[in-house]
């Protein structure tokens, strides 16, 4: 295979990944907390030919890789529910869930009790205090207030606090089910305001999203098309060879 078909099989795995990525973000428009993702591309430059050859820069091959994916971690648009469980965070901050015994971080603050009283998330995991305990609601609490430092309440009674702690962005990780890994730790947030009845929608706008998969499709397209013209050029060389040989 010839320099230039390495280069174009490159970029069409680079553009793949971002289609990827794109649809990804699509899927998740209407996911509660979802924060969008990027791809962020880089240059690599192999060198090619023969060793100390005066003029490297003939004897470099330049190609563009897909080098880490980034997220956009801007407020969504919050909704209104009425939901007593229905929390959202305005500003920074994450909440916490306990995810088969480790600590994950998530925006998603769509809550509820199980049979048990155990607050949990739609995927059955609880929901953790600020000292990373499960928080208990009594069966019989009908009213649940949660002030904007994540108290909850019930009949004047305090029944724990919503763990709300922040992290450096740069170091988080998806974790799959909207939730996060800080891999630098995470410290508690003392000032972040909770709103109660309320849910962050996703940050992602489907309208951006789907210009730029048309923008990408029709990129990769073109490195298609490029690759199948390279393909019947070396062909047709190779054909030209034994007609003269």
């Amino acid at each position: 295979m010839d320099n230039a078909s390495y280069v174009n099989l490159s970029r069409q795995s680079g553009l793949m990944k971002e289609l990827n990525t794109i649809a990804n973000n699509i899927a998740n428009a209407n996911t509660v907390g979802y924060k969008k993702e990027g791809a962020i591309f880089s240059e690599y430059v192999a060198a090619v030919g023969s060793p100390g050859a005066a003029d490297t820069a003939r004897h470099s091959l330049s190609m563009g890789r897909l080098a880490a994916h980034s997220s956009n971690f801007s407020d969504g648009e919050m909704r209104s529910t009425g939901g007593s469980l229905d929390v959202a965070i305005q500003g920074e901050g994450f909440f916490l869930v306990d995810v088969d015994g480790q600590t994950q971080l998530t925006r998603a603050g769509h809550f509820m009790t199980n049979a048990d009283g155990l607050l949990i998330n739609p995927d059955g995991h609880a929901v953790l205090d600020a000292g990373e305990g499960e928080i208990q609601i009594p069966l019989e609490a009908d009213s649940i207030i949660i002030s904007q430092d994540g108290s909850l309440s019930a009949g004047g009674i305090e029944l724990g606090r919503l763990g709300l702690v922040t992290a450096n962005e740069t170091e988080l990780s998806r974790a799959g089910g909207n939730n996060w890994i800080s891999n630098g730790g995470f410290e508690p947030l003392e000032t972040g305001t909770i709103l109660q009845g309320y849910l962050e929608d996703s940050n992602v706008e489907p309208v951006s999203e789907i210009a730029r998969m048309i923008e990408v499709q029709r990129h990769y397209d073109a490195g298609q098309k490029l690759l199948e013209m390279e393909d019947e050029r070396i062909k047709q060389t190779i054909s030209t060879i034994r007609q003269v040989s």
